[in-house]
C-alpha cells in the first residue's frame, strides 16, 4: 500500500515538477544517453559480440511505446527505507529524479523480488500491462552498473560486469 501510495503521489507531484524546472527525459534519452556513455567509457572493453548485445537493449529500450511522464525517482528500487515499527515509507537520494515513463521506477521495484510486484500491480494495474517495458529497462541495469564502474575507475569490476551481457 505505501509504494502504491508512493506511486500515486509521484504522479500527483507531476505539474509541481514541471512548474518547477525538473527536466523531462524520455526513455529514447535514456537510451541516447547509456549508448553515449558505453561509447565513451566502455567500448575498449567490449567485444564485438557484445557491443551488439548492448546496442540491440538500447535499441529495444529507445522503441518503447511513449506515454505522457510522470515523475519519476528513476532508482527506486535501491533507495526505499521502511520503518516497520512506525509502518512508514521514505525514500532517499533524490538526485535522479526526473520526468518520464513511470516504468523506469517500475522496473526499479521489480528487482526487489516477484512477491512484492504482484502485491503492487494488485494496486497499480501498469505492473502486469508494461511488463515487457519493464523488461527492457532492467536489460539494461547490468550496463548502467558497468558504466558506473567505469565512472569510479574500476575496470575491474567493468570487465566483471562486460561478461555477463
Amino acid at each position: 500500500d505505501a509504494l502504491a501510495g508512493l506511486l500515486a503521489g509521484l504522479t500527483a507531484a507531476t505539474s509541481d515538477a514541471r512548474d518547477g524546472g525538473l527536466p523531462t527525459t524520455p526513455l529514447t534519452q535514456v537510451a541516447s544517453d547509456l549508448q553515449g556513455d558505453v561509447d565513451r567509457l566502455l567500448a575498449p572493453h567490449m567485444t564485438g559480440p557484445t557491443a551488439a548485445r548492448v546496442r540491440r537493449s538500447l535499441q529495444d529500450l529507445a522503441a518503447v511505446t511513449p506515454v505522457d511522464g510522470v515523475l519519476c525517482h528513476a532508482d527506486l528500487g535501491g533507495n526505499l527505507l521502511w520503518d516497520a515499527a512506525h509502518q512508514r515509507l521514505g525514500v532517499i537520494d533524490l538526485g535522479t529524479m526526473t520526468i518520464s515513463d513511470p516504468v523506469l521506477d517500475l522496473a526499479s521495484l521489480s528487482v526487489l523480488g516477484p512477491g512484492l510486484i504482484d502485491l503492487l500491480a494488485a494496486r497499480v494495474p501498469a505492473v502486469h500491462s508494461r511488463q515487457s517495458d519493464i523488461d527492457r529497462v532492467r536489460a539494461t541495469f547490468a550496463l548502467q552498473e558497468a558504466v558506473l564502474s567505469a565512472q569510479q575507475g574500476d575496470l575491474t569490476n567493468v570487465d566483471r560486469v562486460l561478461a555477463t551481457l
